[in-house]
């Protein structure tokens, strides 16, 4: 099965009500997700200005 970003983030968030606390899969998934909007945004941002008409 595929294993998505939202069903990380749900395991994570029931393994963090058990005892001793395990934090790691939460951030591993907000990590992702992160560095994936950086790269869209940065990857946009060199579209826009490669298209521009504009800026020379």
């Amino acid at each position: 099965s595929t294993y998505s970003w939202g069903n990380m983030i749900n395991t994570s968030r029931l393994e963090m009500a058990r005892e001793p606390i395990v934090w790691w899969p939460l951030t591993a998934a907000f990590v992702f997700m992160f560095t994936l909007v950086l790269a869209a945004n940065l990857f946009a941002d060199a579209v826009r200005d490669a298209f521009d008409p504009r800026s020379l």
